[in-house]
């Protein structure tokens, strides 16, 4: 449930995505989500067991804990693309050389790419730290994004 007082905004960011999901595709200002999320590393101890007729195949649930992961995901929905990259760290040195990735990269003639992000990297995209990294690579760059926060029912 939302609280009462973030109503406003909440559904103000909620009609800028939908607005902006509404617009026809155009190549030179492609819109692309960009989520995140680590990921626990695990391994089998034992080996499983086959299927058998009738039977499932049978996996004993305990493993053995093999560090983590962090997962970055860029999706441009209106042309159905996906690119992923997994890290070892969660920093934004890595949101910074992902987001190069998509400018430089991926989207090289687009005028500008309208990026939708969670909240979360909202904040860290605006911090000087990353603008910082993100000019060093190319001044351009960041003239060449724009990004909408998706809303977020999380307020604590």
């Amino acid at each position: 449930m939302i609280p009462p007082e973030y109503n406003a905004q909440f559904v103000w960011r909620m009609e800028e995505i939908l607005d902006l999901y509404e617009e026809p595709y155009d190549p030179n200002r492609p819109v692309v989500c960009f989520d995140e999320r680590p990921c626990q590393l695990l391994a089998e101890v034992r080996e499983s067991l086959a299927c058998k007729p009738g039977k499932p195949k049978r996996v004993d649930s305990e493993y053995e804990r093999r560090g983590m992961a962090n997962v970055l995901l860029a999706f441009e929905p209106l042309k159905g693309r996906r690119e992923m990259r997994v890290t070892e760290h969660r920093r934004k040195l890595e949101f910074a050389a992902m987001m190069r990735y998509l400018l430089d990269d991926l989207y090289p003639e687009a005028e500008r790419i309208r990026l939708v992000v969670d909240n979360l990297r909202a904040r860290i995209h605006r911090r000087p730290s990353t603008r910082a990294s993100l000019l060093k690579r190319r001044g351009a760059c960041l003239k060449r994004s724009s990004s909408s926060t998706r809303p977020s029912t999380d307020h604590g």
